[in-house]
């Protein structure tokens, strides 16, 4: 065991890795529950969906995007990222 005292720098980086994850969250906003709620009544109103159907609608959804997550990822692992990203990016 060492005893050498700890370095210290001026610049705490673990306020970074803060900055960094509140980004990531920010950023998958579009694709969570919370930015989807908004929408519901929209859709209820425009497709004459009641809310238990556009929930479970939302779930469905939900349950085949993790599911086919399973797929995505051995294809990345067997073609790659680049070939990947533009079979999956929408037009």
């Amino acid at each position: 065991m060492s005893n050498k005292p700890p370095i210290h720098t001026k610049f705490y980086y673990g306020w970074a890795i803060v900055f960094v994850a509140a980004l990531s969250v920010f950023f998958s906003g579009p694709g969570q529950t919370y930015s989807n709620s908004i929408f519901i009544d929209y859709y209820i109103e425009d497709f004459g969906f009641s809310r238990s159907t556009v929930s479970g609608l939302y779930s469905a959804a939900t349950l085949v995007a993790g599911i086919t997550l399973f797929t995505v990822g051995r294809m990345v692992d067997r073609f790659g990222q680049r070939v990947m990203m533009i079979g999956v990016a929408p037009d």
